[in-house]
């Protein structure tokens, strides 16, 4: 009966100690996951259609792009693109420097147009400011009636612009092209109109009025247009590298090296335990090299990778060494708050039986 007892209290002093132990002592929980490694920040100038281009900065630390610039253009067959002779995959580039050029040739058409009618506009100013008279006002009228026989041969065409443009069959800018030149017909005739009244009268202030106007809208016109071909500069906005685009239709793209981010896909049960700013140790399979780094960023919205919800965190590792490259592969181990052998046990439980309904 003595030798009973004492194995009771032997049974339930060893129980006890077991719980204590299951439920007070915690262990380091690490959470083991492969990673990909892509750079910090890369620029991409795109080929979004024929016609159209994008230029954007992608921060990758964050799945954010700071800044994104859309250049359209009227004429996709008068479009050039080319990068400079020395910029090529590998060539180690400043932020600021040139590296290739985005021509619209409809743009320095336009643009030497408007500048020669800028021109004419500034020489009838004076015509009219002085009162000087043609000496031969059939030279003003014939030049007149030419005018106003063009302005009728545009009326429907910018008619036809603005149904098309109702039916969404053309762009907002392909409109406002049009409507310039309407307008500046317009005014065409107005401007030959003054010029035959002063071979008779001399200039009068409301004609002097219409003749600034229209160097006034010249000269905003080109100043536009001076702009869009100020764009066609392309230069890099980042200190980094050339690197070889991932899709066809990416023109140009610049990865910045000397940061580069670990993408760790986390399961969803272990996101719980993730917190900013914990240590990871990370294997790099190619270079044999072990690194670490902080958590910098933890995501929030859930991707479907291999059939299970994953949540990708971010770890900031230092490379100004250049030894990581974009798209190499690692493996990461996250160390986390300690948790209890109890938790443990029953995670491992919780897996299991899962994993057992999953198959069924």
């Amino acid at each position: 009966m003595k030798q009973v007892s004492k194995k009771l209290i032997f049974t339930i002093g060893f129980s006890i100690i077991f719980l204590l132990i299951i439920i007070t002592v915690k262990l380091p929980h690490k959470i083991k996951s492969p990673c990909r490694f892509v750079p910090q920040t890369e620029w991409l100038l795109t080929q979004v259609e024929p016609d159209k281009f994008s230029a954007k900065l992608v921060l990758n630390d964050s799945n954010k792009v700071k800044k994104f610039t859309l250049l359209q253009f009227n004429r996709e067959d008068f479009l050039q693109f080319s990068l400079l002779p020395g910029i090529h995959q590998g060539k180690e580039v400043s932020k600021g420097e040139i590296i290739g050029q985005l021509v619209s040739f409809d743009n320095h058409r336009q643009l030497a147009n408007l500048t020669g009618e800028l021109m004419k506009a500034k020489a009838n100013w004076k015509i009219l400011n002085s009162g000087e008279k043609f000496s031969i006002q059939k030279e003003a009228i014939q030049s007149l009636e030419f005018a106003k026989e063009e302005l009728k041969l545009f009326e429907p065409q910018i008619e036809r612009s603005r149904k098309l443009l109702e039916q969404n069959l053309i762009s907002q800018q392909e409109w406002e092209i049009a409507d310039a030149q309407y307008t500046l017909l317009k005014l065409k005739v107005l401007l030959k109109e003054a010029r035959a009244e002063v071979t008779k009268t001399g200039g009068k202030t409301e004609t002097l009025q219409v003749a600034e106007a229209e160097i006034y809208r010249l000269e905003n016109q080109i100043a536009v247009f001076e702009e869009k071909i100020s764009f066609e500069t392309i230069r890099s906005p980042i200190d980094g590298v050339v690197t070889d685009p991932a899709q066809q239709n990416i023109l140009c793209q610049i990865t910045k090296m000397d940061t580069m981010i670990a993408q760790i896909p986390i399961p969803s049960r272990q996101r719980k335990y993730l917190k900013v700013g914990q240590i990871v140790s990370i294997h790099n399979f190619e270079n044999k090299i072990f690194l670490t780094g902080t958590i910098n960023t933890i995501g929030n919205n859930a991707r479907l990778i291999n059939n299970s919800p994953m949540f990708i965190a971010t770890c900031l590792i230092d490379n100004k060494s250049k030894t990581l490259l974009p798209g190499m592969i690692g493996f990461s181990k996250i160390y986390s708050e300690k948790t209890s052998i109890l938790e443990r046990l029953k995670r491992t439980l919780i897996i299991y039986f899962n994993t057992r309904f999953l198959k069924q």
